[in-house]
């Protein structure tokens, strides 16, 4: 099933009731646009009975035979007639129902304008992926697996999924921030912030690995400024998992204890 089945296909959904909205304006573009003139014609005598209706009806088609039959759409009237010329038709609400639902639909599939015009903030994009993107995403794996993976697969854990690069629309500035919480935290290595701003990979061995490079440098002026031996006994009460690579940085950097 359609996950956006409410916003567009249902009957009377909102874009449905748009579309009906816009097919009415344009059947009265095209009939306000039809060589019409949109005026009143005031005769000189008053019409009540039938024979001075028919008069009138006989006037105006007069003026409409010598508009359209002339060239420059020129016509003449009596002295006593009067020509009101109508600026525009009588207001129907129709365009601010469009606009209204419009804006509607767009807020239905969490569209701005903003986002058309490629100017939508950080919040705008996500709350555009969450509730348009995502959604359809999500169905479109559902259906992959019941298509192409087995109830035994399904059973041993086999899956299908996808990944959306949240830091896509992030700017660099911003990387650069994310990046150094980040390697501090042992969140993400090296290499993977590099891949994220379009360098290359780095052959150390620490860019694939998650190490807080601060905690890497402390380590080393303690290593250098206190005896080895002290050291190893603060860093195995505080935090016993780096004990291991205190013991390596010694024998690497050659440092007696």
């Amino acid at each position: 099933q359609n996950p956006l089945y409410d916003v567009i296909n249902r009957p009377n959904s909102t874009l449905q009731r748009l579309l009906r909205k816009m097919n009415q304006d344009d059947i009265l573009d095209q009939y306000y646009m039809n060589n019409r003139l949109d005026i009143i014609l005031q005769m000189p005598q008053a019409l009540r009975t039938e024979a001075q209706i028919e008069s009138a009806k006989k006037r105006i088609q007069s003026i409409e035979e010598q508009l359209t039959s002339g060239n420059n759409g020129v016509a003449y009237i009596d002295a006593t007639e009067k020509v009101t010329q109508l600026n525009r038709p009588s207001n129907s609400q129709l365009v601010e129902s469009i606009n209204l639902l419009k804006k509607d639909f767009y807020n239905q599939l969490g569209l701005t304008e903003d986002i058309f015009n490629g100017t939508a903030s950080e919040a705008q994009l996500r709350n555009y992926f969450n509730r348009t993107i995502d959604p359809i995403l999500v169905f479109i794996i559902k259906e992959l697996e019941r298509k192409f993976l087995t109830k035994t697969a399904r059973t041993q854990g086999h899956a299908i999924e996808y990944y959306r690069n949240t830091l896509k629309f992030v700017s660099a500035e911003q990387i650069v921030s994310l990046g150094d919480t980040f390697r501090r935290n042992e969140i993400v290595t090296s290499n993977e912030i590099r891949k994220l701003i379009g360098f290359k990979r780095s052959n150390e061995k620490s860019a694939d690995t998650l190490t807080n490079p601060t905690s890497q440098l402390r380590t080393k002026k303690l290593l250098v400024q206190r005896p080895v031996l002290e050291v190893c006994h603060e860093i195995q009460s505080t935090r016993p998992s780096r004990s291991k690579w205190i013991q390596k940085q010694v024998k690497r950097e050659g440092i007696n204890a």
